[in-house]
């Protein structure tokens, strides 16, 4: 298990922590969720992460940081899962 402490970059200010195993997580907010990662070619990778029903994505270009977008809200993140929570965490 890896447990990361992030900032979820929203009003509250307040960090959060996630405990990732190899296909889930729990969010010290947003409770369990699920993630799985595909290599889209030689240059582009995918992470979903699914928290209630919900779908999360980010994309990594070139090996760059992750990038996570929905509702017109944009993060990014040396993690992958990470990224898609911080999005989450503003827009769920």
């Amino acid at each position: 298990m890896n447990t990361i402490t992030y900032n979820p970059q929203n009003y509250t200010g307040n960090l959060g922590t996630v405990a990732i195993t190899a296909e889930k997580f729990e969010d010290n907010v947003l409770g369990w969720g699920t993630h799985s990662y595909e290599k889209l070619d030689d240059r582009a990778e995918c992470i979903r992460v699914k928290i209630d029903g919900v779908t999360f994505s980010a994309y990594r270009f070139d090996g760059g940081n992750w990038e996570s977008e929905s509702q017109g809200i944009y993060r990014d993140h040396e993690n992958g899962i990470v990224a898609c929570l911080q999005v989450a965490r503003n827009t769920m």
